[in-house]
This record gives structure tokens, sequence and C-alpha cells, in this order.
């Protein structure tokens, strides 16, 4: 998940322990679909956030989670303020410590199994005191609650996946990585269909079915995002930032700010102002 600029507090990543560990204080915020290949765990402590994300829709609240499988395309939303954590664990984990996890996507899920899925946040409860507590040992016992948990999804959430499953979204990557570098200037629809090798017709279509937004809203959105951040960490205009980051249309901005964020441009500073 791209939150790098959102952290109030960080645990930084475990990289002796081959996982990412990351906890936050987040403002309102959404961040645009994306996905990653390492399968990824968002834990809420308090707030509520939600998931949009191939299995569906989500709202999590305190002591839930949310569970992201590779390549998985997903975006997150929370109107107010958010006290969450994300461990990531990279497919080359799982390939090392529990290989035929790699043929397998994981669907937790309450009502199939109560017992099960609360054995799974009560793990994920646990992690950031295990963590914070440190000790010599810390390593040890952080280790063998990951293991746990990964036994419980495999064991009883687990499905076959099927084949090609990830072509679709490995033929994208290259567009979005080219509108993540290109999004502040003026980007024309024919140059960025030419990146996935399609017409601009089916491009068009392509996208939609893949992402779950257009590619003009998907571009926006990513203009947003960086609206967002600067609004709360710099002093720049809102004039300057709709330059910087490739809005031309205020009205359609406003519109659009709203709608993700709940608040105007004007809300969320003078917010930070306060905090």
């Amino acid at each position: 998940m791209n939150g790098e600029q959102l952290i109030h507090e960080q645990i930084k990543a475990l990289q002796s322990l081959e996982l990412n560990f990351q906890s936050y204080k987040s403002d309102p915020n959404f961040i645009a679909p994306h996905w990653h290949s390492s399968v990824e765990i968002i834990y809420v402590i308090n707030g509520k956030m939600d998931v949009s994300e191939d299995a569906g829709q989500h709202t999590i609240t305190g002591g839930d989670f949310v569970l992201i499988n590779s390549k998985s395309v997903h975006s997150t939303r929370w109107n107010e303020s958010l006290d969450w954590y994300l461990l990531q664990i990279p497919q080359e984990f799982l390939k090392r410590y529990a290989p035929k996890a790699m043929g397998i996507s994981f669907f937790p899920d309450k009502k199939k199994d109560e017992e099960k899925y609360n054995a799974c946040c009560e793990i994920l409860k646990r992690l950031p005191d295990i963590y914070n507590d440190g000790g010599d040992y810390m390593a040890l016992s952080f280790f063998s609650e990951i293991f746990k948990l990964l036994f419980i999804l495999c064991d009883s959430f687990s499905i076959k996946k099927t084949e090609n499953e990830s072509s679709v979204l490995d033929r994208l990557e290259p567009t979005l990585r080219y509108i993540k570098e290109n999004y502040s200037s003026p980007i024309s629809l024919s140059d960025t269909a030419s990146t996935a090798g399609l017409t601009p017709e089916y491009f068009c279509r392509f996208f939609k079915r893949n992402m779950g937004m257009t590619f003009l809203e998907y571009l926006n959105s990513i203009r947003l995002e960086h609206i967002y951040n600067d609004l709360v960490y710099t002093d720049t205009t809102l004039t300057a930032l709709l330059d910087k980051h490739g809005f031309t249309n205020y009205k359609l901005f406003l519109k659009l700010f709203k709608k993700a964020y709940g608040s105007s441009p004007s809300q969320i500073r003078q917010r930070r102002k306060v905090d």
C-alpha cells in the first residue's frame, strides 16, 4: 500500500524477518486502486476503513482485518482518523516456508468458520505488542505468530488459484507505471493505451473491467492523492498544487476532492492546523 507520506507513527520494516510491518495513525484519505505481489493484511485498531478489491467491498472496524491476495487490485478509503497497521508477506517468504501456498488464494470468512476467523484476529491483535516489547527473542515470538496465522489461512480459508490469474495485471503494470510517472502532465488516451499494446477503444473497456474505474477516474485519483498529501504536509497554495499535479478544471477538482475525502481542501488544511 502506498502511504509513506501519511505516516504519523511508523513501525519500520522487519527486514530481518523478511516481512513488512507498519503502523499508521492517519487523517481521512483515499488510496487509488493498486496491487502488490505480496499478500497484504490490513488490521484496524481504532476507526473504520472501506476497502474495495477483487473479492468485493469490505468495511472493517476496530479489531477486524481484511486480507488482500497477491496481485489483487484494491483501494482503501477512510473518512475519519484511523489507527491501523498493515502486514505484507512477500511471495519469497511463502515460497520458502509454505511452498504449496504459492498455488492458493486466501479468503478468510467469519461466516465459514467463526472460531478460526477469531483466532486470526487474536493473532493480529498481538503482533504490535510483540514487536514493541522487543527483547532478545522478539523475532522468535513474532515468527511463531505469523506461522500460526499462515497455518490457519492455508488450512481453513484457502482455495486453489485459477491458471493465468495474474496475466491481465501483468499487462496493465507498465500502464499504471506510465500514469504514475506522468500524471502531472497532460496524458493522452492513445499514448496510455499503447503502453498495454491496445487500441484506445479496447483499452478503455479493458481498463475499466480490470481496475473497477475508468482510465480518467484513475488518473484523477492519482492526482487527488498527491494534492491531498501536499495540503496536509506543505503550505503550498491550492492554486499552485492544482498546477503542480495536473488539474486544470477547478470545479471538477473540488467535486472529486469532496467525494473522495468528505471535506473541502480548506477544511483539510484547517484540520491540520488544529492538530
